[in-house]
């Protein structure tokens, strides 16, 4: 991959990890789902985006168990100290794009879920390589759960990949990548056999207690290169 690509790459998951930092800071007893994906929306221009790879995608309490097709945040769901909160979001400035997720306790210590959650994420991250099939990282992220007895929430797909705009995808990006990330090639699932390669957002979401808990980085794989984008390190994985 052209190294101008993944700086402005690396730039952009910089930014979007900033930009959720400032989202977690600004949580408030009461908001609903509807509130955070909103001041999301407001944040974004101040961290350099104009628009989303994908909606933000907000959970409160028992929602965070569920994982799958994308649904828009409750205008119901209200934040009460002591719940867990599950934030995701995909901003874009129309040539990049970002994709992380945070956990967190709000306004209590932080649950063991949300630690366990955050592990995972690590150990996958760390698994991957140029050496595996993107399968395999499935397989790894849902055998971490069962040996933790916990379960895997995200049964279809615990990620993806982050698709520049090259080629076809250049025309109507995100939004082109976006709708790529649903072929199967692109998913991260224990039937996909194609080796690593590129940009991944890694996320598995690990459900226990009746409520659930994820993490999402996102991975580069080249040529002696593993290290994820935005970071310095990988101990920073999960930290906001």
């Amino acid at each position: 991959m052209d190294e101008q690509i993944i700086a402005r790459f690396d730039d952009a998951q910089r930014r979007t990890i900033a930009l959720v930092t400032a989202l977690i800071a600004q949580l408030e007893a009461g908001m609903t789902e509807r509130d955070v994906a909103q001041k999301a929306a407001e944040l974004r221009r101040e961290h350099g985006f104009d628009g989303w790879f994908y909606p933000p995608e907000v959970q409160f309490g028992a929602s965070t168990a569920r994982a799958g097709i994308w649904r828009p945040p409750s205008t119901r769901a209200r934040l009460h100290v002591g719940d867990t909160v599950m934030v995701a979001i995909g901003p874009s400035d129309g040539r990049t794009a970002g994709d992380i997720c945070a956990t967190v306790s709000f306004g209590v210590s932080e649950d063991p879920l949300v630690g366990l959650a955050r592990a995972c994420t690590l150990a996958t991250c760390g698994y991957a390589s140029g050496l595996k099939c993107v399968g395999e990282l499935f397989i790894y992220a849902r055998t971490w759960a069962a040996n933790h007895q916990l379960g895997l929430a995200n049964t279809r797909s615990i990620g993806h990949a982050l698709l520049p705009p090259t080629g076809r995808l250049a025309t109507g990006y995100p939004r082109s990548a976006h709708m790529a990330t649903w072929l199967r090639r692109y998913q991260i699932h224990f039937l996909n056999p194609r080796r690593m390669d590129g940009m991944w957002a890694i996320g598995p979401q690990l459900s226990g207690g009746g409520v659930g808990a994820r993490f999402r980085e996102v991975v580069l794989i080249a040529p002696g290169v593993h290290r994820l984008l935005g970071r310095d390190s990988f101990d920073q994985l999960g930290r906001f």
